[in-house]
């Protein structure tokens, strides 16, 4: 259009001007009108030609199976090592990773998306298939993959990574490193400091891909009951990839030398000392993992050796006491002793949701007052009462106490070339086959919470590689300025760059007027 009206000026001014002058404006206008349109057209073929080459640029990236990037972060948030590259190349087993996400979706999510570039490169090794599936357009695929037991364990944003029958959960969470921060000295709140997913992915892939399984040993020799009583309870651990053996320590002298984890259900009598010399050697010198539960008994039975090994391998005892709760009974159990309480969001549970679980008779756990630095152990407790709970002193007098109380702990010594764990519980009922058949509903919480502290023990059995990996913080920039500084960068941000654009435009403008 703007063409046509230049044309009609032009034509107008050829009729109105001087006769004699008509050949030369002529030829003026013909040479202005050929720049013009040489301008235009050349503008066309570089604009078609742009359109052309971003066309064909998608297509060849897109034959590529992961996107091609640099990264550009001084951590590296976005590269993984050569531990991780030798032992990824090494593998002779497929591995599938599932990202319990729509990947589309999770490319929008900037947290999310962190992942996808990391997950892109595991994608890249000739064993490893990385999978994006949506649980809520897919109910059933969980179920189907890791199977009813763990299946509970799982929720949208987390991920699974399977080697044939064998496979391992990775939290949303767990990718990430959490710090806490105080806000005006009074309130502290989690902050994301940076990215372990590169650690958490190698020792998952190499946990599901190991020969060996680790071995949980089921404790007898103090009157427990028999393996079967737990038969869910151990269904659940060798769901974890575990294989499950019983073993009667009055036949042995040194602990097996497969041992993974030991767990004690229910002994009715302590412990002797050369046992407790025994495992306490296993849990320094092999990395041995100990997961113990203990019912009150009205014997009042002290259990002064195992008592004295908890206390000084992993700051927590078992008091000698019962626990009721009037005001969160469970209405079916009949009792008092038997109620709901809360899970804490720590160690084998700590990105799992807060919850109410069972308490069926049960016992407190004391998590002692140490300084946890100097004394190289991080402990926690897992399952609490609420507040209107009662502690009831099983021997001295019935002395009754109320609040809130533990009766689950978790603790970690880090004082040997190896962590060592410990699981402690105060009660092995809601663990059992009789009620996990009564209180069915309730007690998979329960059962959930046993076989979290049981993962979260043997984590990276069967290869240190996932130790070499360290995690990556967030890098940040900092421009620190004076008064001065500040006032000159206003003036040159609010009046030179606004001067300079303005320039340009009048410049632009001028070239094009005289064309």
């Amino acid at each position: 259009m703007k063409k046509k009206n230049e044309l009609d000026y032009f034509e107008a001014l050829e009729k109105t001007e001087d006769p004699g002058n008509g050949t030369e404006k002529k030829e003026r206008i013909s040479q202005t009108l050929r720049r013009r349109f040489r301008y235009g057209s050349n503008m066309i073929v570089f604009a078609i030609l742009a359109i052309v080459v971003f066309i064909v640029l998608n297509v060849v990236l897109e034959r590529f199976s992961t996107p091609l990037t640099i990264d550009m972060t001084s951590e590296k948030l976005y590269t993984i090592g050569d531990v991780t590259k030798e032992n990824m190349e090494g593998l002779e087993k497929d591995v599938e990773i599932i990202a319990l996400y729509d990947r589309v979706k999770g490319e929008a999510d900037t947290q999310k998306m962190s992942i996808i570039k990391i997950l892109d490169l595991y994608d890249r090794f000739e064993k490893i298939h990385v999978s994006y599936v949506d649980p809520d357009a897919n109910p059933n695929f969980i179920l189907d993959t890791v199977g009813k037991i763990n299946a509970n364990s799982y929720s949208s944003g987390d991920y699974i990574v399977k080697c044939g029958d064998k496979t391992r959960r990775l939290a949303e969470s767990d990718m990430y490193v959490t710090t806490t921060q105080t806000y005006n000295s009074m309130y502290s709140y989690q902050v994301q400091s940076g990215m372990q997913a590169e650690k958490k992915l190698t020792t998952a892939v190499l946990y599901v891909t190991a020969e060996v399984s680790p071995v949980v040993y089921y404790v007898t020799g103090h009157g427990e009951e028999a393996i079967e009583y737990y038969s869910m309870l151990l269904t659940y651990i060798e769901g974890l990839g575990c294989d499950v053996k019983e073993l009667d320590m009055g036949k042995i002298t040194e602990m097996p030398e497969d041992a993974a984890v030991a767990i004690m259900m229910g002994p009715k009598f302590d412990i002797s000392p050369s046992e407790s010399v025994m495992i306490r050697q296993w849990l320094e010198q092999k990395a041995g993992q100990l997961a113990v539960a203990v019912d009150p008994l009205q014997s009042g039975t002290e259990f002064a050796n195992l008592n004295g090994l908890l206390e000084s391998m992993f700051a927590i005892t078992l008091n000698n006491d019962q626990v009721s709760d009037d005001e969160y009974r469970i209405a079916a159990a009949g009792n008092a002793f038997s109620f709901l309480g809360q899970s804490v969001s720590n160690g084998p549970i700590e990105n799992s949701s807060v919850y109410q679980v069972p308490i069926f008779n049960s016992r407190s756990v004391n998590v002692l007052n140490i300084d946890e630095t100097s004394a190289g152990i991080t402990h926690y407790p897992i399952i609490q009462t609420f507040e209107t709970a009662v502690s009831t002193a099983i021997v001295g007098g019935a002395k009754t106490q109320p609040g809130i109380f533990t009766v689950g702990a978790a603790s970690k010594n880090l004082n040997y070339s190896e962590v060592t764990h410990a699981v402690v519980f105060g009660s092995t009922l809601a663990f059992s086959d009789t009620y996990y058949t009564s209180f069915g509903a309730y007690t998979v919480r329960s059962l959930s919470i046993y076989a979290m502290g049981i993962d979260w023990m043997i984590a990276s059995y069967g290869t240190n590689a996932g130790n070499e990996i360290s995690a990556k913080n967030y890098g940040s920039t900092n421009l620190v300025v004076t008064a001065s500084q500040r006032t000159r960068l206003g003036i040159f941000a609010t009046v030179v760059i606004p001067l300079i654009i303005i320039g340009i435009g009048i410049f632009v403008w001028l070239k094009r007027r005289h064309l």
